[in-house]
This record gives C-alpha cells, structure tokens and sequence, in this order.
C-alpha cells in the first residue's frame, strides 16, 4: 500500500526507494515461490511481518491527514512498537534458523529441490528485510518514548 500510495503522491521521502525495491524483491520472491508450487512455509513466515502493518498503516494515515494526536494514536504508537518487535526483529531471526535447519538436516527434501535463485534469494531478501526492520525500529520506539512522556512526534517520520 505504501509503495503505490508513494508512487502516486509522488512521495519524495528520503529512504522511500529502499522500500520500493524492498516490496519488488519480496513480491519476486513470492511469485516465484507460488509459481514453483514450493517453499510456501518460508513464504508464509515471511508474511507475518505483514501484521504490524495494521498498525504502521493507521500512524501514516493519521499523519497524512494531519490528524491530532489522541489517545487512539498512542496506543497504535505502542501497538506498532509491539506488533513490529515480535513479527519483524524476532520471527526473521527464527526465519534464517529454521530454513538452515531445514538444509542441514534434510538436504534431500530441501537444498536437493530447489533452485539456486530460491537457495540465495529467499534467505537473503529476508535477511535485507530484518536489517531494514532493524533500521526502522529505533525511531518506532523513539516516537512511542516520546508520545508516553507527553512531547509528541518530534519530527515526521
């Protein structure tokens, strides 16, 4: 949503690129995945992190239109913080763990059948997007520090 929200704004933010390319790796991924017919457990863990969105999605709503901060945006605050920490900085980690786990103990069902793209691709897009979660989280707890000690949204974010 927000990749085409920005293109058709023209959203001029800085680091808006990196998400541009972070959501056509991953719809690459998932396409070759559901093409494949294989892989579709990663494929549905990596889709876990799509439920802090909910929360990510109504901060930037209410940015946009400007609204005042209330209660209602504090608490999303804190629900971003939560639902970001637990789908993004903890299952990606468990993501890596289990897909190695997967190749070193049953090679045959796994690293035997599938492809090089899938081997290199899968683990590094979510290795890129835990790093970019990573990024992003500092600010997200920053802004919900901020909003608990009453100053507010220092800038926009």
């Amino acid at each position: 949503m927000r990749t085409v929200s920005s293109l058709l704004l023209r959203d001029s933010k800085k680091g808006i690129w990196l998400i541009h390319v972070h959501h056509v790796i991953s719809i690459a991924c998932y396409g070759t995945g559901l093409y494949l017919g294989r892989m579709h457990f990663f494929g549905v863990l990596d889709g876990v992190c799509e439920f802090s969105v909910i929360f990510l999605n109504a901060k930037l709503l209410w940015r946009d239109l400007k609204w005042r901060q209330n209660s209602f945006y504090i608490l999303n605050a804190y629900g971003l913080v939560i639902s970001w920490f637990i789908t993004r900085i903890l299952v990606f980690p468990a993501w890596i763990f289990l897909f190695c786990q997967d190749i070193y103990n049953q090679p045959q069902r796994t690293k035997d059948t599938v492809t090089l793209f899938e081997l290199i691709m899968y683990p590094g897009t979510t290795i890129a997007i835990w790093a970019m979660s990573i990024k992003w989280f500092f600010p997200l707890v920053f802004e919900a520090y901020q909003l608990s000690v009453g100053k507010g949204a220092t800038k926009e974010s």
